[in-house]
């Protein structure tokens, strides 16, 4: 899309919503996980251009928020995408059918992107040439119990807090969910060789063995060699890692 054609978008204002901080009340003390919430979803052909294909994408990383739509094979021309029956920018097709639009919250000067002033979480997002519908989904929100459907991915993902107790150590936990299948994995670095206990919510659920400078331990609820069984959600859960009884990294995960 030419940078043209999306400053002649009008965007009307709405209040951001940024993704909302998980509380332990007993243990005030640690530090909430704000890290990334990533939320992909294919978008579902309307059959009037049976070829086209559409995915749109919304990340939040520590309050800076993007949200992005892609479409291939679709034929060349101008199309409107709305979010929510608001109409956001165009979609200008090149001769294969491609093209892309992103928005993000304070672009920089120079960067082809719109301002984000909606949410797309829980709106319809369409591609519409007049009163035809090409493609469309129902953005999900985020739900609870995972990824929402079929075509739709949710990745949440973040830094773990160094307790002090190695002063070097580093970790990231992260969450993937495809509505079917959920998994978890932590990785730890810079930590000496040994077996590390990974607690979540008070239980112990997995060993992280370092051998050489890091380590990992996945969970996954379609298991796989290598992985543990995902009977457990990490989300809004404490989560630590344990050198010993000693905590050497630790984060509430974000919901």
């Amino acid at each position: 899309m030419s940078v043209t054609n999306r400053k002649k978008m009008t965007l009307a204002a709405f209040a951001l919503c940024v993704l909302g901080a998980a509380t332990l009340s007993t243990r005030s003390a640690v530090a909430v996980g704000s890290g990334e919430l990533r939320i992909r979803v294919n978008m579902v052909n309307a059959g009037v251009d049976t070829n086209a294909k559409g995915r749109a994408e919304f990340r939040d990383r520590s309050g800076e928020q993007k949200f992005k739509v892609q479409v291939q094979r679709l034929d060349a021309g101008t199309y409107d995408l709305l979010v929510g029956g608001v109409m956001r920018a165009q979609i200008v097709t090149d001769s294969k059918g491609r093209d892309e639009v992103e928005f993000k919250t304070n672009p920089e000067p120079g960067e082809d992107k719109l301002p984000l002033t909606f949410d797309p979480r829980g709106q319809l997002v369409e591609i519409k040439q007049g009163n035809t519908t090409f493609l469309s989904v129902a953005f999900p929100s985020a739900p609870p119990g995972g990824g929402g459907g079929t075509g739709t991915s949710i990745v949440i993902k973040t830094s773990l807090v160094n307790t002090g107790a190695l002063p070097g150590a580093k970790g990231t936990a992260e969450y993937r969910s495809d509505g079917s299948r959920n998994r978890f994995k932590v990785e730890i670095e810079k930590v000496p060789f040994g077996d590390y206990g990974l607690r979540v919510d008070s239980n112990v659920v997995g060993t992280i063995n370092v051998a050489t400078n890091s380590g990992e331990v996945e969970f996954d609820t379609n298991v796989e060699p290598g992985h543990l069984p995902l009977t457990f959600d990490p989300r809004g859960k404490l989560v630590e890692v344990l050198q010993g009884s000693t905590v050497v990294l630790q984060i509430v995960f974000p919901n």
